[in-house]
């Protein structure tokens, strides 16, 4: 997994990071149960994070997307930031503000269907404006200033 802090769900194939959804619970989006956090975390404010993804049948609920701007509690264990994604229970993407402790609240929202083929899927942090793009088209975007960090200019 090189590095990778992934749950049992993931596996690799082929060069590929892959989730058979087995983690999948009514709470495994607030408490990571089901995530794949990478070995990197940004050291500036503003940066983009992009992945090519694709959903291999339509079971419901299924949600992909990207976790930004995190901010660790005192303890450590938790985060608060934002959530960039698209969830199938809703049907749509969606930005919004996310804790652990208070869940999700949608900033922004959009009906939207993926399908089953491949898209690329990007989350963009750029001083207090948050886009999602999907195909290199910009679908959702807010300003917003909740988890703006410190050294990051309004």
């Amino acid at each position: 997994m090189d590095g990778w802090t992934v749950s049992s769900e993931w596996k690799t194939s082929n060069g590929l990071l892959l989730s058979d959804g087995s983690n999948g619970t009514d709470h495994s989006a607030t408490d990571g149960t089901d995530s794949a956090t990478p070995p990197y975390q940004p050291q500036t404010a503003n940066y983009a994070v992009e992945a090519r993804m694709q959903i291999l049948h339509s079971a419901d609920p299924c949600y992909l997307g990207f976790r930004g701007r995190f901010q660790p509690d005192a303890s450590g264990s938790w985060y608060d930031g934002y959530a960039v994604e698209y969830d199938s229970y809703f049907g749509d993407d969606l930005i919004a503000t996310f804790s652990p402790n208070n869940y999700f609240t949608v900033l922004k929202s959009a009906i939207y269907n993926p399908g089953l083929g491949w898209h690329t899927y990007r989350a963009e942090f750029k001083n207090n404006q948050i886009t999602f793009k999907i195909d290199g088209n910009v679908v959702l975007q807010v300003l917003e200033n909740s988890y703006l960090p410190k050294f990051c200019p309004n």
